[in-house]
């Protein structure tokens, strides 16, 4: 395999490995809702709403991005399978 090929193959898997640390954020962020809500009455709950639902919206855009860069990389270093998707649609 080529230098470059194995750069696009390590970006691969480089982006699934991402797929746990975006999940593990995701709870987070869950647990975060979930202390808002007890806080219901407390002006700060708000607050914390606010910072939960910014970082859903990082973690969505991160998502989308590791999902473009998992495809990008798998068709470079897999070009005939690209061409297969495309005859094949």
């Amino acid at each position: 395999m080529t230098d470059a090929k194995q750069f696009i193959a390590r970006a691969f898997e480089l982006s699934g490995e991402m797929e746990d640390t975006l999940f593990a954020i995701s709870q987070l962020v869950a647990a975060i809702d979930l202390i808002a809500e007890a806080l219901d009455e407390d002006p700060a709950s708000g607050a914390i709403m606010r910072i939960a639902w910014t970082i859903k919206d990082h973690v969505k855009a991160a998502e989308s991005h590791r999902r473009e860069i998992r495809q990008l990389s798998h068709h470079l270093v897999h070009p005939e399978m690209a061409a297969r998707k495309a005859v094949a649609a």
